[in-house]
């Protein structure tokens, strides 16, 4: 039997290695659990206050926004957390909303994503691209996915480690899960190609 198509996004894997605060603000795109962020390059312009994170002054928090899907798209790490405005707060960071985010952002943290078709052993160790997807307003999921076969590829945004070990999790049966790591991270080193 195979693996459901139902894409959660990026979910880290084993010890979160590292996960920092980052704040999202007038990007138009609703941002979900386990979504692939980047930073912007600037940082609140105001201070910020909310549930778990506390008052936050000026500049202490990078800006960051959804990554860009597809070849040479940077990603800085996913969202694991939203810190709520109040009790009434969204599972999910909607449209244009000035949000605190928790992103697990380690170069090296392992993240397991589902793939949109079948693969094949020899694809292990190969860089695929993601595709963005459509989030979930009621489970708050990210609707992220691998795209394509993964190959040697230099400008690949994910390379896949190995199929996760879990039952009826089989490449050749449609959508498996695979882990790895994000390639072309923007704190980690320049990206190579794959095997």
């Amino acid at each position: 039997m195979p693996t459901a198509n139902a894409p959660f996004g990026f979910r880290p894997v084993g010890p979160i290695l590292r996960a920092n605060y980052y704040f999202i603000t007038g990007d138009n795109s609703a941002v979900f659990l386990n979504d692939p962020v980047v930073i912007s390059g600037s940082a609140n312009t105001a201070e910020v206050s909310a549930v778990g994170a506390g008052t936050r002054a000026v500049g202490t928090l990078p800006s960051v926004v959804r990554s860009t899907a597809g070849s040479s798209g940077r990603v800085t790490g996913a969202v694991i957390g939203f810190c709520p405005v109040n009790n009434e707060s969204a599972n999910y960071r909607a449209n244009s909303t000035d949000m605190i985010l928790l992103v697990a952002d380690d170069p090296q943290q392992l993240f397991e994503v589902q793939m949109d078709s079948t693969s094949a052993a020899t694809e292990i160790s190969g860089d695929a691209d993601f595709t963005l997807g459509t989030g979930s307003t009621y489970t708050g999921l990210s609707g992220a996915e691998l795209t394509g076969a993964p190959a040697a590829s230099a400008t690949a945004q994910f390379r896949v480690h190995h199929l996760k070990p879990q039952p009826n999790n089989e490449l050749t049966t449609g959508f498996p899960i695979v882990v790895g790591r994000f390639k072309l991270h923007t704190e980690g080193a320049a990206a190579v190609a794959g095997v």
